[in-house]
């Protein structure tokens, strides 16, 4: 273990060295390196965790839509541009897609509070339906074929540059192919978004991860128009949030300021503005999501959550059979995946022969925190907002190597269990009311002490207050 965390480190060093050494290269009016941030951030996780990243196919679809587009342009985004026109919005929300439960989260009160002077680049689920969020397709914006038609050779070229850097490592997969569409797919995007910018300037765009929306931040920093990323979750000290694209930064708490301060970032851009997703949130009725999910409710279960992480699938797989063994036949373990892995098939089919187990990567939180009484995780992210949430959460250090606990410093010397304690600390946990009720106000404590600064409403006041500043 301690070999493999090595090469993931050595592995991160490498792709943040390429991206900014070719921030030097000039790319359609803006640094190489920047706007390949989502591509280098992906071919990390791919060679480092063997994640499943956006297939060749989809990328040719998104591609072939916009040369489609060029000829006939999509009636939605016209509407948009004319609204654009007329309202003149003062805020862009930019996300490429709402898979991502917790950055959906993150901007509902901000969309609730800052509108009608706000736009939205994808469907949110979380948002009541009565409030009217114009839209503006993050994927497929328009332009001329001309224009398709000259940054071809433009993008060949930085795709060369960019293979030769790569392939200097004998120990990762670069695929020509790959490099080069996604290069000219993320083009396509960052000059769809430099038309509407020309057109339309809002004062701030903001994300949740700029280095997932390099595009639209790009572009907005070509027309001279602030940008600001949110974080939305544990920072990841290897490959999180570094290098920053934006202007600013929206932190939890002092422990992230104090990551970015370390990295370079100067304490000016950085902004402690807390963290909006984690709420209290009312649960659900047990029966009614044990039903949705077609989850065995015959037997006297106690439920444990088990949230998994950005890690590789080997990894993972140690992660569940601990817990399993740890549970043993009286308890049921509910796996949440995180939101971009895609081996739930591969889980349910190793894990087959035990009937306590189910595994979803669609099961919502607020579903999960109605069904469980505590959570097992190593570094997930929705372990501040299960706290929050009074569910007390146990760190799993399953290979004793405490590699993990970076992510979660402050509760290292108190809940990190090991394979040979968890077993004792479940049972303590589940069976005395006591300990149970001692734990979560240990686990509140120390988050408000050391993690967060605000949360819920009170932080996304704080995210508003600071873009009045910036605006």
């Amino acid at each position: 273990m301690p070999e493999e965390i090595n090469r993931y480190n050595d592995l991160a060093d490498f792709y943040i060295a390429v991206e900014l050494e070719l921030d030097n290269v000039n790319h359609c009016g803006v640094p190489l390196g920047s706007l390949l941030s989502r591509y280098f951030t992906h071919s990390f996780r791919k060679n480092a965790f063997n994640f499943q990243v956006e297939s060749t196919l989809k990328i040719i679809y998104q591609i072939v839509r916009y040369f489609l587009l060029s000829f006939f342009p999509d009636k939605e985004n016209r509407k948009v541009y004319k609204l654009a026109a007329e309202k003149k919005p003062k805020y862009i929300i930019a996300k490429i897609d709402n898979k991502q439960e917790r950055g959906n989260r993150l901007f509902r009160d901000l969309l609730y509070k800052c509108s009608p002077h706000i736009f939205y680049t994808t469907k949110n689920n979380n948002i009541d339906r009565n409030i009217s969020i114009p839209i503006i397709q993050y994927r497929w914006g328009y332009i001329s074929f001309w224009q398709i038609f000259t940054i071809i050779p433009k993008c060949f070229r930085s795709t060369n540059v960019i293979h030769r850097k790569l392939k200097t490592r004998s120990d990762i997969i670069v695929p020509y192919l790959e490099a080069f569409l996604n290069v000219f797919y993320t083009t396509l995007q960052l000059n769809a978004w430099k038309r509407f910018f020309k057109k339309y300037k809002p004062q701030v765009v903001l994300t949740d991860y700029d280095r997932i929306n390099p595009e639209v931040i790009m572009a907005a920093k070509r027309y001279g128009i602030a940008t600001v990323t949110l974080v939305h979750g544990i920072i990841d000290k290897r490959y999180g949030y570094y290098p920053v694209l934006a202007d600013n930064v929206f932190c939890w708490g002092e422990e992230q300021k104090d990551y970015f301060l370390a990295k370079g970032i100067e304490e000016k851009r950085i902004k402690i503005t807390g963290n909006p997703i984690a709420e209290s949130i009312a649960k659900l009725s047990l029966e009614e999501v044990l039903s949705k999910y077609k989850i065995d409710s015959s037997q006297d279960y106690k439920f444990i959550g088990l949230a998994l992480s950005m890690i590789n699938a080997e990894q993972n797989s140690i992660l569940i059979k601990g817990a399993l063994d740890a549970l043993g036949e009286k308890g049921f373990l509910i796996v949440k995946l995180h939101p971009s892995d895609k081996q739930q098939a591969l889980f349910t089919e190793k894990f087959k022969e035990y009937k306590n187990v189910f595994f979803s990567g669609s099961i919502s939180f607020q579903e999960f925190i109605s069904v469980i009484e505590c959570c097992i995780m190593q570094n997930s992210g929705i372990g501040n907002e299960l706290i929050v949430c009074n569910v007390p959460v146990l760190f799993f250090n399953n290979d004793g190597s405490m590699v993990y606990s970076s992510y979660y410093p402050f509760f290292k010397d108190y809940f990190y269990c090991s394979s040979g304690e968890i077993k004792d600390e479940l049972d303590m946990l589940l069976n005395s009311a006591e300990y149970y009720q001692n734990m979560q106000k240990r686990q509140r404590s120390i988050l408000k002490e050391n993690i967060f600064y605000k949360v819920s409403q009170d932080a996304a006041d704080e995210n508003i207050m600071q873009l009045g500043k910036i605006a």
